[in-house]
């Protein structure tokens, strides 16, 4: 047993120090502790290792997808580059997280109670202040499998900041949540309103949408608005780079 607690101790670099065995119970104790130290030391590297691996690999799936952009280079300023690769790369993360989560959930082999709490994780999140989905609030499991199937169905559409999202003059279609970055709500561009505003040197911004923030909620009641629940015809526009997730009519009913 010496032998054997001599052998672990430097085959674990644990060396000799003014802390030693003293006795066959302490030396069988210690070999244990060895052994149950290197092991989880052992997994422990395994998954570092395993964790870099993947950012490592996403990073370079990523900067492959951005190299694009090199064959337009010499045609391109510095800083229009710099913008688009700037996006690009905001919309290329955006989007490896919305496939991963759709994917769970399109996964038939998710034990139902499983589903569920994916769901009302992800429901809570992106959903929770749809207003056709807040009636739901007390059945909760069938809001947050609504809400899943919403977002299997869902597409994801990614604008760059200032562009417009869609505009008073667009008919809604389908839902839209913000899934991340922020939308801005303004007046009309062609509106007297907004005419008006602007000559006085004020903003026509209306309202800042966040995530989970909603838009074209009454177009399954027949409503052609997008700004309809807040009751005025609007334009939306990107006030920073936005994801947002859209949902047909005909998938939502």
């Amino acid at each position: 047993m010496v032998c054997f607690y001599f052998v672990w101790t430097i085959l674990t670099t644990v060396g000799f120090g003014d802390i030693y065995a003293t006795n066959t119970k302490e030396a069988i104790f210690c070999v244990f502790l060895f052994i149950t130290s290197a092991t989880v030391f052992a997994f422990l590297v395994a998954q570092i290792n395993e964790i870099i691996s993947a950012i490592q690999a996403d990073t370079k799936e990523l900067e492959d997808y951005l190299d694009a952009y090199l064959a337009v280079r010499p045609r391109l300023g510095t800083g229009t580059l710099l913008s688009i690769r700037a996006f690009e790369r905001y919309s290329f993360q955006e989007d490896q997280l919305i496939r991963q989560s759709q994917s769970v959930l399109a996964r038939k082999s998710l034990p139902e109670h499983l589903r569920v709490a994916v769901a009302k994780r992800l429901e809570d999140n992106l959903f929770s202040k749809v207003f056709f989905l807040q009636d739901l609030h007390a059945i909760s499991n069938i809001r947050s499998l609504f809400a899943a199937e919403m977002l299997i169905r869902s597409t994801t559409r990614y604008f760059s900041e200032k562009s417009v999202i869609v505009d008073t003059h667009d008919e809604a279609d389908g839902l839209m949540v913000v899934n991340s970055g922020q939308v801005r709500l303004d007046m009309p561009l062609d509106s007297a309103e907004a005419d008006l505003e602007r000559q006085r040197g004020r903003s026509t911004s209306l309202l800042i949408l966040k995530r989970g923030d909603s838009l074209g909620d009454t177009s399954t009641i027949g409503d052609p608005r997008w700004a309809g629940k807040f009751g005025v015809n609007a334009d939306f526009v990107a006030h920073t780079h936005c994801a947002v997730t859209f949902i047909s009519v005909k998938d939502i009913m």
